[in-house]
Parts: structure tokens; C-alpha cells; sequence
């Protein structure tokens, strides 16, 4: 084992094998240790605060708005620790409002629990983390905002 120090994981999930299936994927990892983990709300604020973990790994599944309400308030309890969301939801308005609320990085079901590891070193690294299935649709809805925005600029500006 290396004597580097490991990052702190915090998994919430609210269906118990999941948790257990992504808790066993890290602890394969050698730079990484669970240092909780949980299934209600209520229970992650406080042991996030115990446990002191480097990021929380939230698992974005309640119905839509609610779940991103959630996040919200994850996100702003949790301040400064980044937050990486595993979404059932894999659309391109779901990742913009995460990143919106400040999440640092988004995982969708259709990455697979192998891109978790990834995602955590990168976003502990200071980047952002999104997975590849998504960054097509992230980039085509940038790219039309720009192209609705240059359109109004020369609308604007041929008066």
C-alpha cells in the first residue's frame, strides 16, 4: 500500500447495495478510503461533520425537482467540500442546475461505478468532472446559447 495520504470518501445513496457495491469499488482503490457512508439526509449533515471527509459522493434519485432541492442544500452545507452526484437522470438540464448549485463534478448511470475513482481524483485535483456521455449535450447547449446570443448581438446591433 502506498504511504501517500488517502482521499476521504462520504457516500450517500439511498438503496443499500448500491452503497455497498460503490463502497467496495473504492476501497479497491488505493488512494482512497470510505469514511461513511449513509442513506437518509438527515444522517449525512451530521456525520459529513463528524467524519470530515475531502469530497461526498450524493446520489441524486428522488423525483427530479426534490432531489435537486436536496442537492441545493447539500451543496450549501456543505460549503467549501465538493460534492460529485451520481444521477439516474442523464439529461443535459439536470447537470447544468448541479452545476449551477456548485456541485464539482457529475456522474450519470449510464458511466458506470468504474468512472466514480476518476471522477473523485480529478475533481480533488481542482477540475471539474463530467462524464463523457454527457459532454456532448453540454456542449451542444453551450454552443446554442452562443448562436442565439450572437444573433441577438447582430439583431441589436443592425438597428
Amino acid at each position: 500500500m502506498s504511504s501517500k495520504p488517502r482521499h476521504r470518501v462520504f457516500v450517500v445513496y439511498d438503496l443499500e447495495r448500491k452503497r455497498e457495491d460503490i463502497t467496495r469499488r473504492l476501497s479497491l482503490e488505493e488512494d482512497m478510503v470510505v469514511v461513511g457512508t449513509t442513506k437518509s439526509m438527515d444522517e449525512a449533515l451530521w456525520k459529513i461533520k463528524l467524519t470530515q471527509p475531502d469530497i461526498v459522493v450524493f446520489h441524486l434519485a428522488f423525483e427530479e425537482q426534490l432531489g435537486l432541492d436536496i442537492l441545493r442544500m447539500v451543496v450549501n452545507k456543505a460549503g467549501e467540500l465538493p460534492v460529485l452526484v451520481l444521477s439516474l437522470y442523464d439529461d443535459v438540464y439536470t447537470l447544468a442546475k448541479a452545476l449551477q448549485f456548485g456541485v464539482r463534478g457529475f456522474v450519470s448511470r449510464q458511466a458506470g461505478e468504474a468512472e466514480i475513482p476518476r471522477a473523485i481524483r480529478r475533481i480533488l485535483d481542482g477540475d471539474f468532472y463530467v462524464n463523457i456521455n454527457l459532454q456532448q449535450g453540454l456542449l451542444e447547449r453551450v454552443r446554442a446559447s452562443l448562436m442565439s446570443l450572437k444573433g441577438a448581438i447582430r439583431a441589436d446591433t443592425s438597428h
